[in-house]
This record gives C-alpha cells, sequence and structure tokens, in this order.
C-alpha cells in the first residue's frame, strides 16, 4: 500500500468517527462508482488549465477534467481560469482586452500556449470519459460567450462528454436553451439552488460545492433527471460528507487522495 492511499485510508477513519456508522458515506469502499474529476486538472503538480494538467490528471487516475473559460476582445473563448492573464501567464492585463491573434505571444507559466476550448478539446477529449466547462463571465456578453462555447464544442466532436455551466444566470439559461442541438448544460452555483434552476431551466447537471449539500441532494438530482457534481473534495471527510448526499461525481485538487478512498485500497 502506498503512503498516499494509507494516509488517506486512516483519514477516512477519522473522518467517519463524528458520523453513526450506518452512513454510507463513511464506508471505505463505497457501494456505489465515484466519479473522479480533476479540478483544473492536476494544479498541484501542474499549472491549472494545461494541456500538462489534464494529462497529470488522468495519469492520476482521473475519470475526467474541469476547465474554465473566459472570452477574449473578439469573441473567442479560451482556456483561462482568471480574468487577468498575470497569474497563470507571462502576459499582463485583462484576457477581454486581447484578441486570440493578440494572445499568441502569451505563455502559460510552463510554455505551453494559451489555447482555445477547441483546441484543448481535440487534445484531450479522447482521454477522459466526462468534461466539466466552466464560463467566466466577466462583462456583459454572456450570451455570446455561451454560444461561442455551444460552437466551439460541438466543432470538437466531443459534446456528448462534455458539460457547460456558469455561475452567470443568463449565460446558464443560454446554454440551457440550446440544448437540443446536441450540447450538455449545467447549472451552477454556490448554493443547493443550483438543482432547483437546473431544473427550472431543463439543464441536464447541477454544479455546487460540496458544502453546500445538506441533505440527499445527489439522489433527489437523479429523482428527477439530473446529475449533480461537487467540488472541490479535498479530504476523505468531505468525500464521506458528499457520498453519503447521494453524490457520484466530485471534483478534486489532489486525484490521488479521491483515489485512494474511493478503491479502499
Amino acid at each position: 500500500m502506498t503512503v498516499v492511499r494509507a494516509a488517506a485510508l486512516s483519514a477516512l477513519t477519522l473522518a467517519c468517527a463524528p458520523f453513526a456508522p450506518s452512513i454510507a458515506g463513511c464506508a471505505p469502499e463505497p457501494r456505489e462508482p465515484v466519479m473522479v474529476i480533476g479540478h483544473r486538472g492536476a494544479p498541484l503538480v501542474a499549472i491549472e488549465n494545461s494541456i500538462e494538467s489534464f494529462r497529470a490528471a488522468k495519469a492520476q487516475g482521473a475519470d475526467g477534467v474541469e476547465l474554465d473559460v473566459a472570452l477574449t476582445a473578439d469573441g473567442v473563448d479560451v482556456v483561462m481560469h482568471d480574468e487577468l492573464l498575470d497569474r497563470t501567464t507571462t502576459c499582463t492585463g485583462a484576457v477581454r482586452d486581447r484578441t486570440v491573434e493578440g494572445l499568441g505571444g502569451c505563455r502559460l507559466k510552463n510554455g505551453e500556449p494559451v489555447r482555445t476550448l477547441e483546441a484543448v478539446l481535440a487534445e484531450i477529449g479522447p482521454e477522459f470519459r466526462l468534461i466539466f466547462v466552466e464560463l467566466k463571465v466577466f462583462d456583459g456578453r454572456a450570451v455570446a460567450q455561451a454560444d461561442d462555447v455551444v460552437a466551439q464544442v460541438l466543432r470538437s466532436g466531443h459534446a456528448a462528454k462534455v458539460v457547460a455551466s456558469s455561475y452567470d444566470a443568463t449565460a446558464n439559461i443560454r446554454l440551457a436553451a440550446r440544448q437540443s442541438e446536441g450540447i450538455i448544460a449545467g447549472w451552477d452555483a454556490t448554493t443547493n439552488e443550483a438543482l432547483s434552476r437546473a431544473t427550472e431551466h431543463g439543464a441536464r447537471w447541477a454544479l455546487m460545492p460540496f458544502r453546500a449539500l445538506g441533505g440527499r441532494e445527489g439522489d433527489l438530482a437523479r429523482g428527477t433527471g439530473k446529475e449533480l457534481a461537487v467540488y472541490v473534495v479535498a479530504s476523505a471527510a468531505d468525500f464521506a460528507w458528499a457520498y453519503d448526499a447521494g453524490v457520484r461525481v466530485m471534483m478534486t485538487d489532489t486525484v490521488p487522495l479521491l483515489r485512494a478512498v474511493v478503491a479502499g485500497d
């Protein structure tokens, strides 16, 4: 048994102490499969939202990844979490102030270029079962951004495994309205309101922080034909809480830890 797996199981034992023994989430080996999603890839070992990071997550055992997109001056979604380029690239200033061509001289801090969503999906699409795309809406172009994400996802040929969502309600409504074209929409919120809003607008997925869970939201979601994903699960205790709420898709920065808890070895 590896050190990280041993630590994970030890943590799980401690995490379950406050709970009743009957709680499913405290079982070392879950009764149902859990999909482990690398949040921005594997950001603890590679620069977030890079191909290197996504492939590191795959090597760690991730079933899928989550990534973020921001809109350029000429209306193209590139894979980037922040409004500003400063933290993760060699450039400075806002993404929205540069065109795609203008980003050509920028590099992620691992040397990779800043890529469009379509380019990233072409690279990693075949490698994962599920890819979550989070729209970061930093200005008033929510509809335009949602439309561009739909176009890039459809062109990629991987629409069947991509879930697009945002904290921006306008973007979510637009994504949900275009599901008939072959894309999968989610509704992301910081509370469990995500589930009711997804139901209201017909989005197929709800996304929320695991700390917003208060009951059996995962089971409720499936009972209404939805799927639920939570973030960011960082410990065995987090896993136990989410699993007991019926969640079977969990995003994490620490794929090896969560994979060890899921495997129970």
